[in-house]
C-alpha cells in the first residue's frame, strides 16, 4: 500500500517589493527524505495577488499523490506625496508644480499625470491639488495639498507715495536730482540744454529676480 508524504506548505503575505513571491513548503518521505515530483505553483509580483496551486506528483510508486492550494497576497506600496507650496505675482504665468515622495518608487516604477491647482487669477491663495497625479495599481498615493499664492503688485510713486493698485491707471512721478563736480563754487551749475535724462524703472520679485522692467528718456530745453 502507498504511503502519504508528508507535505507543509505556506502562503505568504508582502507589501510590494517589485520581487516574486510564491508559497514555501516542504513535502517528505516516511524516513524525512525530500521527495521529488514537488511543484509549489506559481510565484506573483503585482498586485492583485493571487493562488499558488501546489501539486505533488510521486515519482517512485512508493506514495499517493496530493494537491493543494494557498494564498500569494501582495498589499499595495503606500507612497506619501506632498506638494511644494508656489506663488506668483499676478499676470505672470504658473510655475511648474513639484511634489516631494516617500518612500522611493520601486525599481522603473514612476508617476503619470501632474499637479493642478485652483483656478482664479485674482490675488489670494489657491489649493494645489493632486490633479490628474497616479501611480499603478501597486501603490496607494496619499497625498497632502499644497498652498498657491497670488501677489499683488504695487508701486509707490516718490511724489505721491501713494500705493497703485493693479490694472489702475496712474501717473507716477519723482523728483530727479542730478550731481556733478563743481570747480568753482560762484558759478551755478547749468545743465545744457539737448542733454538725455534716463529715466528707469525696475521691480523685483519676492525671490530678487527681476520681473518689470521699464524706461524713457527725455531731453533737457
Amino acid at each position: 500500500t502507498k504511503a502519504d508524504a508528508t507535505i507543509a506548505v505556506n502562503g505568504t503575505t508582502v507589501t510590494y517589493d517589485g520581487e516574486e513571491h510564491g508559497a514555501t513548503g516542504t513535502a517528505t518521505g516516511v524516513k524525512g527524505e525530500a521527495l521529488a515530483g514537488f511543484d509549489l505553483g506559481a510565484s506573483f509580483t503585482n498586485v492583485p495577488d493571487g493562488t499558488a496551486n501546489w501539486v505533488f506528483t510521486d515519482v517512485t510508486g512508493n506514495y499517493n499523490d496530493d494537491a493543494g492550494s494557498v494564498e500569494i497576497v501582495i498589499n499595495e506600496l503606500t507612497i506619501f506625496v506632498t506638494a511644494d507650496d508656489k506663488n506668483k505675482f499676478c499676470r505672470q504665468v504658473n510655475p511648474d508644480f513639484t511634489y516631494q515622495f516617500t518612500p522611493d518608487l520601486i525599481e522603473s516604477d514612476e508617476f503619470t499625470g501632474a499637479l493642478s491647482r485652483e483656478t482664479g487669477e485674482e490675488v489670494g491663495f489657491y489649493e494645489i491639488g493632486q490633479g490628474d497625479l497616479t501611480l499603478s495599481s501597486n501603490y496607494i498615493l496619499n497625498f497632502t495639498e499644497g498652498e498657491f499664492e497670488i501677489k499683488g503688485v504695487s508701486i509707490d510713486a516718490s511724489a505721491s507715495s501713494q500705493a497703485t493698485l493693479i490694472d489702475v491707471t496712474t501717473n507716477l512721478s519723482s523728483e530727479v536730482i542730478l550731481s556733478a563736480t563743481v570747480t568753482d563754487a560762484s558759478d551755478p551749475l547749468v545743465l545744457p540744454t539737448g542733454v538725455t535724462v534716463k529715466f528707469e524703472l525696475v521691480l523685483f520679485d519676492a525671490n530678487g529676480n527681476e520681473n518689470v522692467e521699464w524706461e524713457d528718456e527725455t531731453e533737457t530745453d
